[in-house]
């Protein structure tokens, strides 16, 4: 892939092209159950980019099980389900729900796709990077730590 001016860790912006092409087509067939990632054309680039956005990931706290979410009627604090007035009373879901859009873009300036992401919760708020964290895998904290090529930074929208 390329060409032999190509500094070696970058690719050409056909490169990047055939190459999500050919990851949309593998995700589809062996990822099937999740949603599907995208091809979009910018109207800022004659190309495009990857998208793939609105998903939900439940809190890590839950899966530690530090934290529960009670069905509907059911309420960790009430010992006794007859004291309960359901017309009053209000339900609400202990549960944190993040939400994250995912773009993959080719950078021109160092011929690398990068990775752009908006983390978010059910309220529309930005995530904090401490919330961001958590919601990584062990390996993803891993890389975080122990690489400089491999970092998060924030910048605002606008």
């Amino acid at each position: 892939m390329g060409t032999k001016e190509e500094a070696q860790g970058t690719l050409s912006s056909t490169d990047f092209g055939v190459s999500a092409s050919a990851f949309i087509l593998n995700w589809n067939t062996v990822c099937s159950s999740f949603p599907p990632w995208t091809w979009v054309l910018s109207h800022h680039q004659v190309e495009g980019y990857l998208s793939l956005e609105n998903i939900l990931l439940s809190s890590t706290q839950e899966e530690h099980g530090e934290l529960s979410c009670p069905g509907p009627g059911k309420h960790s604090h009430q010992e006794d389900p007859i004291d309960v007035d359901d017309a009053t009373l209000v339900h609400t879901n202990p549960c944190k729900v993040h939400y994250y859009d995912l773009h993959i873009i080719y950078c021109n300036s160092y011929r690398v796709p990068v990775l752009y992401f908006r983390a978010y919760d059910s309220d529309g708020e930005p995530l904090e990077f401490d919330e961001i964290e958590n919601d990584l895998p062990a390996y993803s904290k891993k890389a975080l730590s122990d690489s400089k090529w491999t970092f998060i930074t924030q910048e605002s929208g606008g």
